[in-house]
């Protein structure tokens, strides 16, 4: 089943600054943010193709299959 997804809905205007007020009263986290170097891309993309997300699999059809091929088949 390609692009599954968990969606949650509010109608709060400003979820983040809320969990925040949350995260800073109970003194735990719940929302963190990685920055991850565009080096690190190649590593990365080859770690979920082992766990079987690809461009095929996210987007089936001829667009999955040739961003997966061009991947696969050169440096880009």
């Amino acid at each position: 089943m390609p692009q599954q997804a968990m969606i949650t809905s509010s109608n709060l205007e400003d979820i983040e600054g809320y969990i925040k007020s949350i995260e800073e009263k109970t003194e735990t986290i719940f929302l963190k943010a990685f920055d991850t170097p565009f080096t690190e891309a190649p590593e990365a993309m080859k770690d979920l193709a082992f766990m079987g997300i690809t461009a095929v699999s996210i987007f089936p059809g001829i667009d999955g299959v040739c961003e997966e091929f061009k991947e696969r088949n050169f440096d880009v």
